[in-house]
């Protein structure tokens, strides 16, 4: 922890901001990337979406016509990656209130990078029971975000930030 320590304070608050501030927004680009490319196809198979159909208008599974599950297959789909687009413009503009003299985007930083790195701790621990290995792009967006939230505590903790 001390050559930890020694680094950050070599590299100084302001220059950390920046840094964190960066390894937020590329661990966000990671992270949606990995939920488009590898978790929504996933979730979004042509058997869960006839079940789906099927349960919620009360109608065979076999009745399920294959053209309304491509249809709304593609329309969830979409719906998820605007969302998702949504998420980091908003995260965008938090990052770029950060680089300034407020509090709050800093708070929201440090925050959300602790948050984040509980939840990837989480689902990095399900990955590895239930499929006896480790999910990549969790772990790199995980050591990402941990980074940023131990330098801003860092210098929270001597009021630099």
């Amino acid at each position: 922890m001390k050559q930890i320590n020694d680094t950050l304070s070599s590299l100084g608050a302001q220059k950390f901001k920046y840094l964190g501030t960066l390894l937020c927004f590329v661990a966000d680009i990671i992270f949606i990337y990995y939920v488009n490319q590898s978790l929504l196809p996933s979730m979004i198979t042509p058997q869960k979406m006839k079940a789906m159909i099927a349960l919620s208008n009360q109608i065979p599974l076999e009745q399920v016509p294959p053209d309304m599950v491509i249809m709304l297959s593609q329309s969830l789909a979409s719906s998820l990656g605007l969302m998702f687009f949504i998420f980091l413009c908003v995260n965008f503009v938090i990052y770029l209130l950060n680089l300034g003299k407020r509090k709050w985007p800093k708070t929201y930083v440090l925050r959300y990078a602790q948050s984040t790195v509980l939840l990837s701790l989480f689902e990095l621990a399900f990955y590895l029971i239930k499929m006896g290995k480790v999910n990549k792009y969790t772990l790199g967006t995980t050591v990402l975000y941990a980074i940023t939230a131990y330098g801003y505590r860092y210098f929270r903790k001597t009021e630099e930030l």
